[in-house]
């Protein structure tokens, strides 16, 4: 049995996301919004070639999208939610496909 999605959106899970994620090789789906995650989200995210759909909205993290997750817009990432939008945004998502607002609205991102 291969894991294609992992649901951990609504929860209290807290701390930094971990570089293992990125061995998480038949990952599709990943749904972390609306959780507690902070700090950088790790360049190992970016290994998952498979990906087709994150939300990493309505969290902590701070930095920018890494450049080998906005690599995989250019193979099956279709959808990539971040809390990008707004004036004080705390993350930088040129390949976002949705940006997020700390007031709960999220608005297409044309890239």
């Amino acid at each position: 049995m291969t894991q294609e999605e992992l649901f951990l959106y609504r929860t209290k899970i807290t701390g930094a996301l971990p570089s293992e994620i990125g061995t998480l090789s038949k990952l599709k789906r990943l749904y972390l919004f609306d959780t507690k995650l902070e700090g950088s989200i790790p360049d190992s995210i970016g290994n998952l070639l498979n990906m087709e759909i994150i939300y990493l909205n309505y969290n902590y993290f701070k930095g920018s999208v890494p450049d080998s997750l906005c690599a995989l817009r250019s193979r099956s990432l279709v959808d990539l939610w971040a809390d990008c939008g707004g004036e004080e945004t705390e993350i930088k998502c040129p390949c976002c496909t949705v940006c997020c607002e700390a007031n709960s609205v999220c608005l297409d991102h044309i890239t």
